[in-house]
C-alpha cells in the first residue's frame, strides 16, 4: 500500500483502504489496474500512479470510465464545462455564474464534479446539460421550444438575439425588443420568437428577420415612423 504524501491533510483513519477501478483515457492505455487508496479523515488523498497524479474526492468504491469527451463517474455521465456550455448554448462564463448562483433548471440545480486525472477540471452532468438546453420556450405561448439553434446558420433557421436582429435591420434594440415581445412587427405574419426562461431574453428566427428586412426602408425605421410598404400589407 502506498505511503501518504508528506503534505497529506490530517491523519489516516483506521483501516481506510478501499479499491478504485480505473479505466484510463487513451493517453494512459496499458496502465489500467486496481489500486489501493488511503482515505484521510477529510476524504482527500493524492496517490501517484506512475507519472500521473490522481486527485479529487474519492469515497467508497468509485468507477471511472473515459469515453471520448464523456466521463462516467460514480454512475453519472459528465462532460467538461466547455462541452457543457456549448451543448447548453451559453458561454462558459454564464454557466459558471449559474453554478455559483445555484440557478435551478426544471427544479434542479446544476450537478458538477471534478474527475481524477483531469487536473481538477470541472465537469457537468449530462442530465444538467439537457435541462439547461430545454430552457427555451415559444413566445407568447410559453410552450417548450424543442430543439433549436442559437445564432446564424446556413439555412437561416437559427435564432438570433434582439440586439443582433436590430443591427441587421438598422433599427434600435428597443424597437426590435418591442416587436418581438408584443408581436407588432410590420410584417404580414407573427415573428417566430423564443424566450430564454433563465435570462428572459428574446430570440427571433433569422429567416423572419431577413424577410422583415426586405420590407423596411434602407435607412431603417425612425421614431414615430412606420415603413410605408409594411403599412400596405
Amino acid at each position: 500500500m502506498p505511503e501518504p504524501p508528506a503534505d497529506s491533510a490530517g491523519p489516516v483513519a483506521a483501516n481506510p483502504s478501499f479499491e478504485v477501478q480505473l479505466q484510463l483515457p487513451k493517453s494512459l492505455e496499458g496502465r489500467k489496474r486496481i489500486i489501493d487508496v488511503d482515505l484521510t479523515r477529510s476524504g482527500w488523498y493524492v496517490p501517484r500512479l506512475d507519472d500521473e497524479l490522481i486527485s479529487g474526492p474519492m469515497r467508497g468504491e468509485v468507477g471511472i470510465a473515459f469515453e471520448g469527451e464523456r466521463v462516467l463517474f460514480g454512475g453519472v455521465s459528465y462532460v467538461p464545462l466547455s462541452v457543457a456550455s456549448a451543448k447548453a448554448q451559453t458561454t462558459e462564463k454564464n454557466l459558471r455564474d449559474w453554478i455559483k448562483k445555484q440557478v435551478a433548471f426544471n427544479g434542479k440545480l446544476i450537478q458538477t464534479t471534478t474527475i481524477p486525472f483531469t487536473g481538477r477540471k470541472l465537469y457537468v452532468s449530462e442530465d444538467s446539460v439537457r435541462r439547461m438546453a430545454e430552457r427555451f420556450v415559444r413566445w407568447p405561448s410559453n410552450e417548450p421550444a424543442g430543439a433549436i439553434l442559437l445564432g446564424s446558420t446556413k439555412d437561416k433557421t437559427g435564432y438570433i438575439s434582439t440586439p443582433e436582429a436590430a443591427a441587421l435591420l438598422g433599427i434600435s434594440a428597443r424597437t426590435m425588443w418591442l416587436w418581438a415581445s408584443r408581436g407588432n412587427a410590420p410584417i404580414h405574419k407573427p415573428l417566430d420568437v423564443i424566450r430564454c426562461t433563465t435570462s428572459d431574453h428574446f430570440y427571433i428566427r433569422e429567416d423572419n428577420v431577413r424577410e422583415l428586412k426586405r420590407l423596411l426602408p434602407r435607412a431603417g425605421v425612425h421614431r414615430g415612423r412606420r415603413p410605408q410598404q409594411a403599412l400596405r400589407l
